[in-house]
């Protein structure tokens, strides 16, 4: 009989994994969509409600109403004729409890959800007609028991019915983790296409390669993230044959990186841009394009107050006018007070290859701690600044409305100095004076320096 009691009590705690587990973990999934879309609904744009959870022992299913305000795109709204248009779907999600799932192989999760588009009977068959589907849209959600949050999602690829617009496959994916202060995500497109033959049989035709994203960042203050991210486009290439005009441009990218100091007061922000081979007719206009921006020692409270601004002005809705009106008054007060920690801008490149010729500039610009901007011109004691550009002298042979004569007298007057077939100038600016290649320059209202 002793030798019973062991498979008894293991069949005992089986059942109580399988019922008592699915309906704990039911409760955490719903807290958990509860607390992420909270996090979510901080973005001004999209608003999600939650307006239905129907829950089960060992499933549940769920409705979220996605509301996008086109308003908090500001002007951009006004321009695409989207002002005062507001625009609702829903989600229908169906909710597997864990602890164990089996929705997409094994797992050992809190939950998963898988949504789908609400899509009605009248729009059905036109998003048919692109898609051959009447739901082209996915997105899962997995509540794993560390806490985080991987969410996935993808749109199939479409054809236009005039069959002018062709669209590859998209993918998004995104794990949350930290309470939802640490994302990690990433983004493919496959690129579209667009073609199109006129009754005359010329034809256009313009192309978007792949797109790709990827970011890693952390909520190290409210509202302020910090992190490193990418943004990437293969290929855009153009054709009109009416016009005898073809062109392209290849691998734009932008890496982006964020920062905040040990004492979590001052933030450095990186964006580096570049662009390689733009051409026109197969003839190369710019090549190796690079443009470097950074910012050192900026205010984390001040730009904390600054987003606080732009998503109350987004919230608050109204015409785009009034939006920027509200964030301007909001800007009046927390520029000059993040002005007057002081920091430092530089434009550390922006060089490019033009029709074969090398540009090459660099721009630093130091704001003094305790610079008041509200006292006017007394302000510019605590600026300073340098400039240097170089530029190709052959490139002036290839510009027309290029003045050699112009050019020439600058060299004369000590503006510009030419060294081996290459022009080169230095700019600084302190305490109020501007010198060009060591060259004093008056500045209107500005005595000149004594000597």
């Amino acid at each position: 009989m002793k030798k019973l009691w062991l498979p008894l009590v293991i069949v005992v705690i089986w059942l109580v994994i399988f019922v008592a587990g699915p309906w704990y973990a039911g409760d955490k999934v719903e807290a958990r969509l509860d607390g992420l879309l909270k996090r979510m609904n901080t973005n001004g744009l999209i608003t999600f409600e939650k307006t239905a959870y129907d829950k089960g022992l060992f499933s549940a299913t769920t409705a979220i109403k996605a509301s996008i305000n086109f308003d908090a795109l500001g002007p951009a709204a006004k321009n695409l004729q989207l002002s005062n248009t507001n625009s609702s779907f829903v989600l229908n999600g169906k909710v597997s409890h864990g602890p164990f799932l089996f929705d997409d192989g094994f797992a050992f999760a809190v939950g998963n959800i898988s949504f789908q588009p609400e899509i009605s009977a009248e729009h059905q068959q036109e998003v048919s007609k692109f898609f051959g589907s009447s739901n082209p849209l996915a997105l899962n959600m997995r509540f794993n028991w560390d806490s985080s949050t991987e969410i996935g999602s993808s749109l199939i690829g479409f054809t236009a019915p005039d069959k002018t617009i062709k669209s590859a496959p998209a993918t998004f994916g995104a794990t949350l983790s930290n309470n939802n202060t640490h994302v990690k995500s990433h983004f493919n497109w496959g690129g579209l296409t667009f073609e199109k033959t006129e009754s005359n049989g010329k034809a256009k035709k313009a192309t978007v390669g792949v797109i790709s994203s990827s970011s890693e960042e952390d909520m190290m203050i409210e509202d302020i993230w910090v992190g490193n991210s990418r943004f990437n486009i293969s290929s855009i290439t153009f054709s009109d044959d009416a016009m005898g005009m073809s062109g392209k441009a290849d691998n734009f990218n932008v890496v982006a990186a964020t920062s905040l100091d040990a004492t979590k007061a001052f933030m450095n922000i990186m964006v580096d841009m570049t662009l390689k081979n733009v051409t026109v007719n197969n003839v190369s206009y710019v090549d190796d394009f690079q443009y470097k921006l950074s910012f050192d020692h900026l205010h984390a409270a001040s730009l904390q107050k600054l987003v606080k601004a732009i998503k109350e002005a987004q919230q608050a809705g109204g015409s785009p006018e009034a939006m920027q009106m509200a964030m301007g008054m909001q800007l009046m007060g927390i520029v000059p007070d993040m002005v007057k920690k002081g920091f430092t801008l530089r434009i550390d490149a922006l060089n490019a290859r033009v029709m074969g010729e090398q540009i090459n500039s660099s721009l630093e610009l130091n704001i003094a701690e305790g610079t008041d901007v509200t006292q006017g011109m007394a302000a510019i004691a605590g600026i300073s600044a340098k400039l240097d550009i170089t530029v190709s002298r052959a490139l002036l042979d290839k510009i027309p409305m290029a003045n050699p004569q112009m050019v020439q007298g600058l060299i004369s007057q000590g503006l510009i100095v030419e060294e081996a077939g290459t022009l080169k100038s230095h700019a600084e600016f302190k305490g109020g004076q501007l010198t060009v290649n060591g060259k004093a320059m008056p500045i209107p209202g500005m005595p000149m320096p004594q000597h």
